[in-house]
């Protein structure tokens, strides 16, 4: 094997290059990181900045239509007339990963609409690549319109069972069979129809009838009850006979908590509430042993309900319209939007054995447990009604959380940020087009902003001392739906530093009712200038350096309302020049340095 690397126009890439680098959203700055995306780009076919963008910073606005492929309209209103026809649908798929995925997506979404859905999957070496004739033959010979979950093909009817082979790949037809969900349970929605309490003695009564049906022509002459069981002896239950027995019911785990909140904080009714549950079912198979009753209705009943293991709507309105059972005749579980299914329940020889001998008390027959899930029940209130809706704005955008590296001042790193500093922020995503800085929780104006730096000036105002800062971006919501907060960056800290003022170029520190004299220690009161304003609940104090050590270090004395000077009574000190400076809450005031980098002001003299 010889491999054969592709070439790229140089032209070509330099000029996709300039696009790469000039582009704000894609944040590529590392030239030789630009160079070597460009070059893949163009051996990709791509070599506009318009399509680079497309390719890294993708968006479903750049999606087509789902509408636009063949057969998509046509196969959304088969699937829903098939649906309202209570026809059977084959759903045709593949062996593959997204064949088998596919399947799943159409047949949930089938059953959610009330449909009844099976599928085929081809055999790989029997069957090869294309849909056969003889399995869509099959299907409509038993009466079942075909839909193709996953194999492209074109759109061709078949013979007798009015199909249509949607051209479409797993998301089309998922895209399809989303229309017919969306318009059906947003009906259900508003007509406010879900199933109220009568619809686990529904479930109940539709099981019992279906099985009825099933057993007696497996086994002539088996019915089903519905009691709890005992000893045949007792006469309660026939000689061969089903009996159904709900014995326990639980939470649906995951469609528990979709109905909340139902009420606000003022109490009202906002949401009608519904829970979800799950029946457990303990069906006993009766009958003589020496004929192996019991385990031909053991068969019976198991393999319905594999072959069927939902209940239709259509079992449903049967098992209410029954002149035998007037208790449910204002039932409404055939109008939840989702059918029940029956599933097995495994349970060990020790759980059989204490749920006969112990919860029972009765002889163990033979037996095997069902889950039926999932049933919604909800009583009939009327919730306050939600403001009318005037327009659905929606955007997308692809994920990206904004960073925070540093935050330093625009002169250079190192550099005091001081009131009124022009800053910077550095990090990754920063750019967008809706974007807020906040210090401290308060929006600040921006100079300017690009995908790995922000430009701002700090407000005048701004305390001394350490500062959080957060990038928040928006999302555009329409042409008339305003900005959305969508993503905030991670806290980013800097500390403002005070610093001492000055008038006609002179620091404003003043020494007064300064005592003592000769080689004995002075007392003195000084006075300092500082900006921005000091609050009163700031911590501040005065650091006098002899050199580059601090030598004393004294409280402000404290302040009744914010103001830009502060005094400071000083004792215990020795005459002489002193560099001085303050400290408030941390945050240092800067120094002037000689070109030795040691510290000659502001200075004070104590006399």
């Amino acid at each position: 094997m010889r491999w054969v690397l592709k070439t790229a126009d140089s032209a070509t890439v330099e000029k996709l290059s300039a696009e790469l680098s000039a582009h704000p959203s894609l944040g590529l700055k590392n030239p030789q990181l630009v160079a070597t995306v460009a070059r893949l780009l163009v051996m990709r076919g791509i070599s506009e900045g318009e399509g680079a963008e497309h390719f890294l910073v993708p968006t479903l606005s750049h999606l087509h239509s789902p509408y636009l492929m063949t057969g998509t309209k046509p196969a959304i209103d088969r699937i829903e007339a098939a649906i309202e026809n209570k026809e059977s649908i084959l759903i045709y798929g593949d062996y593959d990963v997204d064949g088998t995925t596919a399947i799943v997506i159409l047949k949930t979404a089938i059953e959610l609409c009330g449909g009844t859905a099976e599928f085929h999957v081809p055999h790989r070496i029997r069957d090869g690549y294309d849909m056969r004739d003889d399995v869509i033959e099959r299907a409509a010979a038993a009466g079942r319109s075909a839909s193709s979950a996953e194999r492209a093909g074109e759109h061709r009817p078949r013979r007798g069972a009015g199909g249509v082979c949607a051209a479409a790949v797993a998301v089309a037809a998922a895209v399809a069979v989303a229309g017919v969900v969306a318009r059906r349970l947003s009906q259900a929605a508003r007509e406010g129809r879900m199933s109220n309490f009568r619809a686990i003695a529904t479930v109940t009564a539709t099981l019992q009838s279906v099985l009825q049906a099933a057993v007696h022509t497996d086994v002539p002459g088996a019915g089903v009850s519905t009691l709890r069981p005992s000893d045949a002896a007792n006469g309660n239950l026939p000689a061969t006979r089903v009996n159904l027995f709900l014995y326990q019911v639980t939470p649906n785990p995951h469609r528990n908590n979709l109905d909340l909140p139902t009420r606000s904080q003022q109490g009202d009714l906002v949401q009608r509430p519904q829970i979800a549950l799950d029946l457990h079912y303990l069906m006993s198979f009766y009958g003589d042993d020496g004929a192996l009753e019991p385990q031909r209705l053991l068969g019976s009943t198991v393999a319905l309900l594999h072959s069927q293991p939902l209940i239709t709507r259509a079992q449903i309105e049967a098992a209410i319209a029954d002149a035998g059972k007037p208790f449910l005749a204002n039932s409404d579980l055939a109008d939840q939007p989702e059918l029940v299914r029956f599933t097995p329940s495994p349970m060990s020889l020790e759980e059989l054995s204490r749920l006969w001998s112990v919860m029972l008390q009765v002889h163990y027959v033979l037996s095997v447990a069902y889950k039926a899930s999932v049933v919604l029940v909800e009583r009939p209130l009327t919730p306050r009604p939600s403001l009318p809706t005037r327009a659905v704005n929606l955007a997308a955008v692809p994920m990206r959380q904004p960073f925070i590296l540093k935050v330093l001042a625009q002169a250079g790193e190192g550099v005091p940020i001081t009131p009124g500093s022009a800053v910077e922020i550095d990090g990754a995503n920063l750019g967008g087009p809706a974007i807020e800085v906040d210090i401290d929780g308060a929006a600040v104006a921006l100079s300017s902003a690009q995908a790995d730096r922000i430009a701002l000036t700090l407000p005048a105002t701004l305390a001394a001392g350490p500062h959080s800062v957060q990038v928040r971006q928006g999302v555009p919501i329409g042409a008339n739906g305003g900005t959305r907060p969508a993503f905030a960056s991670n806290l980013g800290v800097f500390v403002l530093q005070p610093t001492v003022t000055k008038t006609a170029g002179n620091y404003d520190v003043a020494i007064s009712n300064a005592q003592g004299a000769g080689a004995a220690p002075r007392s003195a009161t000084i006075t300092v200038g500082v900006a921005p304003a000091v609050a009163p609940t700031q911590t501040a104090t005065l650091e006098m350096l002899a050199g580059q050590q601090v030598a004393y270090t004294f409280r402000a004395q404290p302040l009744a309302n914010a103001g830009p000077q502060l005094t400071f009574a000083v004792s215990g000190v020795t005459a002489g020049d002193y560099v001085l400076r303050v400290r408030i809450d941390g945050a240092e005031s800067p120094l002037d340095l000689d070109a030795n980098r040691t510290p000659i002001a502001p200075k004070g003299t104590i006399p």
